[in-house]
Protein backbone atom coordinates (compact mmCIF):
# COMPACT_ATOMS: atom_id res chain seq x y z
CA UNK A 1 0.00 0.00 0.00
CA UNK A 2 2.80 2.41 0.89
CA UNK A 3 4.67 1.44 -2.29
CA UNK A 4 1.61 2.25 -4.40
CA UNK A 5 1.21 5.61 -2.66
CA UNK A 6 4.86 6.60 -3.15
CA UNK A 7 4.77 5.48 -6.80
CA UNK A 8 1.69 7.64 -7.32
CA UNK A 9 3.42 10.67 -5.78
CA UNK A 10 6.48 10.21 -8.02
CA UNK A 11 4.39 9.82 -11.18
CA UNK A 12 2.31 12.84 -10.18
CA UNK A 13 5.41 15.01 -9.77
CA UNK A 14 6.76 13.90 -13.14
CA UNK A 15 3.41 14.62 -14.80
CA UNK A 16 3.29 18.13 -13.28
CA UNK A 17 6.84 18.75 -14.50
CA UNK A 18 5.89 17.77 -18.02
CA UNK A 19 2.77 19.92 -18.26
CA UNK A 20 4.03 22.94 -16.29
CA UNK A 21 7.76 23.11 -15.41
CA UNK A 22 7.25 26.59 -13.95
CA UNK A 23 5.73 24.95 -10.85
CA UNK A 24 9.26 23.80 -9.96
CA UNK A 25 11.59 26.82 -10.11
CA UNK A 26 14.33 24.76 -8.43
CA UNK A 27 14.68 22.66 -11.58
CA UNK A 28 14.90 18.92 -12.23
CA UNK A 29 17.06 16.39 -10.37
CA UNK A 30 18.38 14.01 -13.03
CA UNK A 31 19.98 11.73 -10.44
CA UNK A 32 16.61 10.58 -9.07
CA UNK A 33 14.48 11.51 -12.07
CA UNK A 34 12.21 13.87 -10.15
CA UNK A 35 11.67 17.64 -10.13
CA UNK A 36 13.00 19.63 -7.18
CA UNK A 37 10.16 20.93 -5.05
CA UNK A 38 12.36 23.57 -3.41
CA UNK A 39 16.01 24.59 -3.31
CA UNK A 40 15.64 26.09 0.17
CA UNK A 41 17.43 23.84 2.65
CA UNK A 42 15.43 25.16 5.61
CA UNK A 43 12.08 24.40 3.96
CA UNK A 44 13.35 20.95 3.01
CA UNK A 45 14.38 20.31 6.62
CA UNK A 46 10.97 21.34 7.96
CA UNK A 47 8.79 19.39 5.53
CA UNK A 48 11.10 16.39 5.42
CA UNK A 49 11.18 16.19 9.22
CA UNK A 50 7.39 16.58 9.39
CA UNK A 51 6.83 13.67 7.00
CA UNK A 52 9.42 11.55 8.80
CA UNK A 53 7.87 12.31 12.22
CA UNK A 54 4.42 11.41 10.87
CA UNK A 55 5.70 8.07 9.59
CA UNK A 56 7.52 7.26 12.83
CA UNK A 57 4.43 8.13 14.85
CA UNK A 58 2.30 5.74 12.79
CA UNK A 59 4.91 3.01 13.29
CA UNK A 60 4.90 3.54 17.07
CA UNK A 61 1.11 3.44 17.20
CA UNK A 62 1.31 -0.14 15.90
CA UNK A 63 4.02 -1.04 18.44
CA UNK A 64 6.63 -1.11 15.68
CA UNK A 65 10.13 0.28 15.38
CA UNK A 66 12.35 1.78 12.68
CA UNK A 67 15.36 -0.09 14.06
CA UNK A 68 17.40 2.91 15.23
CA UNK A 69 17.74 4.69 18.55
CA UNK A 70 13.94 4.71 18.76
CA UNK A 71 14.23 1.11 20.01
CA UNK A 72 15.84 2.47 23.18
CA UNK A 73 13.18 5.19 23.40
CA UNK A 74 10.35 2.65 23.05
CA UNK A 75 11.82 0.42 25.78
CA UNK A 76 12.19 3.31 28.24
CA UNK A 77 8.71 4.63 27.37
CA UNK A 78 7.24 1.23 28.22
CA UNK A 79 8.39 1.47 31.84
CA UNK A 80 8.78 5.22 32.47
CA UNK A 81 6.33 8.09 32.16
CA UNK A 82 8.23 9.96 29.43
CA UNK A 83 6.96 10.75 25.93
CA UNK A 84 8.48 9.01 22.93
CA UNK A 85 9.39 12.34 21.36
CA UNK A 86 11.37 13.45 24.41
CA UNK A 87 13.23 10.14 24.56
CA UNK A 88 14.09 10.25 20.85
CA UNK A 89 15.34 13.81 21.30
CA UNK A 90 17.58 12.78 24.19
CA UNK A 91 18.85 9.75 22.28
CA UNK A 92 19.70 11.55 19.03
CA UNK A 93 20.91 14.95 20.20
CA UNK A 94 24.34 13.53 21.05
CA UNK A 95 24.64 11.83 17.67
CA UNK A 96 23.77 15.02 15.81
CA UNK A 97 26.18 17.05 17.94
CA UNK A 98 28.96 14.57 17.20
CA UNK A 99 28.48 15.24 13.46
CA UNK A 100 30.19 18.60 14.05
CA UNK A 101 33.51 16.75 14.14
CA UNK A 102 33.13 15.43 10.57
CA UNK A 103 35.48 16.97 7.99
CA UNK A 104 32.80 18.78 5.91
CA UNK A 105 30.54 19.78 8.82
CA UNK A 106 29.84 23.28 10.13
CA UNK A 107 27.54 25.06 12.60
CA UNK A 108 24.90 25.79 9.95
CA UNK A 109 24.48 22.09 9.14
CA UNK A 110 24.40 21.33 12.88
CA UNK A 111 21.51 23.78 13.33
CA UNK A 112 19.66 22.15 10.44
CA UNK A 113 20.12 18.83 12.20
CA UNK A 114 18.72 20.22 15.47
CA UNK A 115 15.75 21.73 13.60
CA UNK A 116 14.99 18.43 11.91
CA UNK A 117 15.24 16.51 15.18
CA UNK A 118 12.95 18.89 17.07
CA UNK A 119 10.24 18.76 14.38
CA UNK A 120 10.45 14.96 14.18
CA UNK A 121 10.00 14.58 17.94
CA UNK A 122 7.09 17.04 18.01
CA UNK A 123 5.32 15.19 15.19
CA UNK A 124 5.90 11.82 16.87
CA UNK A 125 4.28 13.06 20.09
CA UNK A 126 1.35 14.63 18.22
CA UNK A 127 0.60 11.47 16.23
CA UNK A 128 1.08 9.03 19.13
CA UNK A 129 -0.88 11.11 21.65
CA UNK A 130 -3.77 11.68 19.24
CA UNK A 131 -3.91 7.95 18.46
CA UNK A 132 -3.91 6.97 22.14
CA UNK A 133 -6.46 9.52 23.34
CA UNK A 134 -9.37 8.17 25.33
CA UNK A 135 -12.87 9.52 25.91
CA UNK A 136 -15.44 9.07 28.66
CA UNK A 137 -19.16 8.75 27.98
CA UNK A 138 -22.00 9.38 30.41
CA UNK A 139 -25.15 7.92 28.84
CA UNK A 140 -28.65 8.59 30.19
CA UNK A 141 -31.26 6.37 28.58
CA UNK A 142 -34.29 4.24 29.48
CA UNK A 143 -32.89 1.57 27.15
CA UNK A 144 -29.60 1.37 29.04
CA UNK A 145 -29.55 -2.44 29.08
CA UNK A 146 -29.64 -2.73 25.28
CA UNK A 147 -27.01 0.00 24.87
CA UNK A 148 -24.73 -1.58 27.47
CA UNK A 149 -24.97 -4.98 25.80
CA UNK A 150 -24.08 -3.57 22.38
CA UNK A 151 -21.11 -1.63 23.75
CA UNK A 152 -19.94 -4.77 25.55
CA UNK A 153 -19.83 -6.52 22.18
CA UNK A 154 -17.01 -4.09 21.26
CA UNK A 155 -14.96 -5.54 24.15
CA UNK A 156 -15.45 -2.33 26.12
CA UNK A 157 -16.58 -2.37 29.72
CA UNK A 158 -19.68 -0.52 30.90
CA UNK A 159 -20.39 0.62 34.46
CA UNK A 160 -23.99 1.22 35.58
CA UNK A 161 -24.55 3.94 38.18
CA UNK A 162 -27.73 4.78 40.06
CA UNK A 163 -28.86 8.35 39.42
CA UNK A 164 -31.76 10.62 40.29
CA UNK A 165 -33.14 13.58 38.38
CA UNK A 166 -33.33 16.50 40.78
CA UNK A 167 -36.29 18.13 39.04
CA UNK A 168 -38.37 15.00 38.42
CA UNK A 169 -37.06 13.08 41.46
CA UNK A 170 -37.13 9.97 39.26
CA UNK A 171 -34.56 7.21 39.61
CA UNK A 172 -32.64 6.33 36.46
CA UNK A 173 -29.55 4.44 35.38
CA UNK A 174 -26.40 6.13 34.08
CA UNK A 175 -23.88 4.27 31.90
CA UNK A 176 -20.19 5.14 32.20
CA UNK A 177 -18.00 4.06 29.29
CA UNK A 178 -14.28 4.60 28.72
CA UNK A 179 -13.07 4.01 25.17
CA UNK A 180 -10.45 5.03 22.65
CA UNK A 181 -11.24 8.23 20.76
CA UNK A 182 -11.31 6.34 17.46
CA UNK A 183 -14.17 4.20 18.86
CA UNK A 184 -16.33 7.23 19.69
CA UNK A 185 -18.20 7.29 16.37
CA UNK A 186 -19.06 3.58 16.70
CA UNK A 187 -20.45 4.11 20.20
CA UNK A 188 -22.52 7.07 19.02
CA UNK A 189 -23.97 4.95 16.21
CA UNK A 190 -24.94 2.27 18.74
CA UNK A 191 -26.64 4.81 21.00
CA UNK A 192 -28.58 6.57 18.22
CA UNK A 193 -29.57 3.24 16.69
CA UNK A 194 -31.16 2.05 19.95
CA UNK A 195 -32.38 5.28 21.55
CA UNK A 196 -32.21 8.50 19.48
CA UNK A 197 -33.61 10.42 22.49
CA UNK A 198 -30.74 9.41 24.79
CA UNK A 199 -28.76 12.11 26.59
CA UNK A 200 -25.00 11.67 26.15
CA UNK A 201 -22.03 13.54 27.57
CA UNK A 202 -18.59 12.97 26.04
CA UNK A 203 -15.34 14.27 27.54
CA UNK A 204 -11.67 13.74 26.77
CA UNK A 205 -9.82 11.71 29.41
CA UNK A 206 -6.31 13.02 30.03
CA UNK A 207 -5.21 9.56 31.15
CA UNK A 208 -6.78 6.11 31.43
CA UNK A 209 -4.78 3.30 32.98
CA UNK A 210 -5.61 -0.35 33.46
CA UNK A 211 -6.78 -3.34 31.43
CA UNK A 212 -7.36 -2.41 27.80
CA UNK A 213 -5.64 0.97 28.14
CA UNK A 214 -2.21 2.25 29.20
CA UNK A 215 -0.22 0.42 31.84
CA UNK A 216 0.75 1.97 35.17
CA UNK A 217 4.33 3.27 34.87
CA UNK A 218 4.79 4.31 38.51
CA UNK A 219 6.04 1.60 40.80
CA UNK A 220 4.93 1.37 44.41
CA UNK A 221 7.50 2.18 47.07
CA UNK A 222 8.93 -0.50 49.37
CA UNK A 223 6.83 0.76 52.30
CA UNK A 224 3.63 0.62 50.24
CA UNK A 225 4.43 -2.91 49.07
CA UNK A 226 5.06 -4.00 52.66
CA UNK A 227 1.80 -2.40 53.79
CA UNK A 228 -0.11 -4.19 51.02
CA UNK A 229 1.45 -7.53 51.98
CA UNK A 230 0.49 -6.97 55.65
CA UNK A 231 -3.09 -6.20 54.62
CA UNK A 232 -3.21 -9.45 52.65
CA UNK A 233 -1.90 -11.39 55.64
CA UNK A 234 -4.46 -9.78 57.97
CA UNK A 235 -7.27 -10.55 55.52
CA UNK A 236 -6.14 -14.18 55.25
CA UNK A 237 -5.95 -14.55 59.06
CA UNK A 238 -9.43 -13.04 59.46
CA UNK A 239 -10.79 -15.37 56.79
CA UNK A 240 -9.21 -18.44 58.44
CA UNK A 241 -10.63 -17.45 61.83
CA UNK A 242 -14.10 -17.00 60.35
CA UNK A 243 -13.88 -20.42 58.65
CA UNK A 244 -12.78 -22.10 61.90
CA UNK A 245 -15.67 -20.54 63.85
CA UNK A 246 -18.19 -21.67 61.25
CA UNK A 247 -16.71 -25.19 61.35
CA UNK A 248 -17.09 -25.33 65.18
CA UNK A 249 -20.67 -24.12 64.97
Amino acid sequence: MLFVFLAGVENGLRYLWEINPELFPAGFNKAVGLPKVTSNAFMSAIFGAGIMGLGMGLVFLRNGSTGGTDVVAAIINKYRDMSLGTLILLSDVGIITASLFLPDSNLEKLLYGYTTLIIITLMVDIVVNSGRQSVQFLIFSDKYEEIASEINSLNRGVTVLNGQGWYTKQERKVLVVLAKKREASTIFRIITGIDPQAFVSQTLASGVFGYGFDKFKVKASAAEKKRAEMEKVKAKVASDQANSRSAKD
